[in-house]
C-alpha cells in the first residue's frame, strides 16, 4: 500500500509540473500575441517604463517584482497611457495565464 502512495504521489507531482509548464507556456503565448508589440524589447511600453522605473524595470517579461493581481488590475483599467484591455481583445482565462507567465519570476507571487 504504501508503495502504491508513493506511485501515486510522485505522478501526481509531475501532472502538477506539466501543467504549470503548459500554464507559462500559455502566458508566453499569451503575452507575445497581445502585449509583446508595446511590451518587447523595443516597445514604447518597455520604452515608457525604463523612462519612468529605469531599464531594470523596463522588460515585463524579465520583472521579479510582478504580482499576478497586479498585472489582472492594470490590464484591466490601463495605467499611465497603457489603454485598459477589454474582455473582448482579452479573455479572462488568457488574462490569468498572462498573469501567471508576467509573476513567474517573483518568489513572493502567490502561485
Amino acid at each position: 500500500m504504501k508503495m502504491v502512495m508513493g506511485v501515486l504521489v510522485i505522478i501526481g507531482m509531475a501532472g502538477t509540473a506539466a501543467a504549470v509548464g503548459a500554464d507559462t507556456a500559455d502566458g508566453q503565448y499569451v503575452f507575445e500575441q497581445k502585449c509583446a508589440l508595446c511590451h518587447g524589447t523595443v516597445g514604447t511600453g518597455t520604452m515608457m517604463l525604463a523612462r519612468r522605473l529605469g531599464k531594470d524595470h523596463a522588460l515585463l517579461a524579465q520583472r521579479t517584482d510582478l504580482q499576478p493581481a497586479y498585472v489582472e488590475a492594470v490590464v484591466r483599467n490601463g495605467i499611465g497611457s497603457m489603454p485598459a484591455i477589454t474582455r473582448v481583445e482579452l479573455t479572462d482565462a488568457q488574462l490569468a495565464q498572462l498573469a501567471r507567465f508576467l509573476a513567474r519570476n517573483n518568489p513572493d507571487a502567490a502561485k
